[in-house]
């Protein structure tokens, strides 16, 4: 039954990433659907000169069928997603040094020509199914696309957008491809039969620029398994930055600012918890044995996600110091409902999404997008034991909100109601 079966589609790598929303859609509609497939974006990283040079000049699929998921991974020609070739990595976005790999010149065809491929290539893994789609969930401009190409095809019967990423926000080197890209994202908007928005500001955004009502679901937390982490053993007072590792997470920041809280709060320690950009990952280690911070820093890496609850249960803030361009100032971020779950204080970075969730319940504190307003935030938060429990004890029970189970509940009704 055609109306039965469920397609996502993701510009980010699902199987790379191992916590991201389109995980926990597709495990939540998977047991209201006869099939439900994912079609996604990968991310390759091949080892040495040759091989990334393979890549970048190749494509190919990679399916997987998983808890009776079907994962099918597009590679795309020319994808500048290919770690070490194409110069994209977050340390030189960081350091302002010259990106690595291809030209310049180079570089900017072959982002052009990717951006308008890539939903031809979503398009021709999803014709390659073989099968007529009740609903198309898409992720992202160039999903959205291919899932309007379907429609128009008669292969899906309605499509759904659903919207986490302000795309244009991610083309800040060219206005001129910015203005582009959003112009286009807003048309396909107006074309989709139904938008959801991840939060209130991207909603707002939306509206004002293409004139669609969006339906709110945000992200949510696996509740259950974060809450008992909210009652802390006894441990030193430690920062943490759980999620991806790349150039804008704002942990250049927490490094620039940990010096000056060490001078107040001796025992403070960092904990690094996440992976990503091997590039950025390799500037921050670099920094930190440079700097003498090494005895600061503990640097956990890449853990399941099973296992994330227990390193919060011993940590008091989270960072959220997402630089405040408009790609993250919209993001609803999942490390902040997981922090607030876990009793861990969010600290984000001002007017953006992640401070306005913290702010709105009462469970986290917002600081200018610099080392010393990052500073003075940590600082304060230090120097008020009773605040810290306090907000703590407020982000747990707050996050109760925001249980995945219920959050899915509703995308699943969506579904159905076009789906039906």
């Amino acid at each position: 039954m055609a109306g039965r079966d469920l397609l996502l589609i993701s510009h980010l790598d699902c199987r790379y990433y191992a916590n991201q929303r389109t995980h926990h859609l597709a495990r939540a509609l998977a047991g209201g659907q006869d099939r439900v497939t994912v079609i996604y974006r990968k991310y390759t990283q091949p080892e040495g000169a040759a091989a990334r040079r393979r890549a970048f000049l190749s494509m190919h699929l990679e399916t997987l069928e998983e808890d009776g998921i079907r994962y099918v991974g597009v590679d795309p020609l020319f994808d500048l997603s290919v770690r070490g070739f194409s110069g994209s990595g977050g340390a030189a976005a960081a350091t302002g040094a010259p990106a690595p790999g291809m030209s310049a010149e180079l570089k900017g065809l072959a982002g052009y020509v990717l951006e308008q491929s890539l939903r031809w290539w979503f398009l021709w893994a999803a014709l390659r199914e073989r099968r007529r789609w009740g609903v198309v969930v898409a992720e992202g401009v160039w999903a959205l696309s291919a899932a309007l190409a379907l429609r128009r095809l008669g292969r899906a019967a309605a499509v759904v957008c659903d919207d986490y990423d302000f795309t244009p926000g991610g083309y800040n080197r060219s206005r001129l491809r910015r203005r582009w890209v959003a112009a286009t994202e807003n048309r396909l908007l107006r074309r989709a039969d139904r938008v959801v928005c991840v939060g209130e500001m991207l909603a707002r955004r939306r509206e004002a620029d293409c004139g669609c009502r969006p339906e709110v679901i945000p992200n949510g937390v696996d509740y259950e398994a974060f809450a008992p982490a909210a009652g802390k053993p006894p441990h030193p007072p430690t920062l943490i930055y759980v999620g991806g590792l790349e150039y804008w997470t704002g942990l250049d920041l927490a490094l620039d600012a940990l010096p000056g809280l060490r001078a107040r709060f001796p025992e403070l320690r960092l904990r690094i918890v996440g992976y990503g950009d091997p590039a950025y990952g390799a500037h921050l280690r670099r920094r930190i044995r440079e700097e003498g911070l090494e005895e600061a820093v503990e640097w956990v890496g890449r853990v399941a996600y099973e296992a994330l609850p227990e390193q919060l249960a011993t940590a008091d803030i989270g960072l959220a110091m997402f630089e405040p361009n408009d790609l993250r100032r919209y993001a609803f971020s999942l490390k902040v409902v997981e922090y607030m779950a876990a009793g861990v204080v969010p600290v984000a970075t001002r007017d953006t999404q992640s401070a306005a969730l913290a702010l709105a319940h009462g469970a986290g504190v917002e600081a200018g997008y610099d080392a010393r307003s990052l500073e003075q935030a940590v600082a304060g938060l230090l120097a008020d034991p009773a605040r810290l429990k306090a907000l703590g004890e407020r982000g747990n029970r707050q996050a109760r909100a925001y249980r995945w189970p219920d959050l899915t509940r509703r995308f699943g009704e969506l579904v159905a109601e076009l789906g039906g």
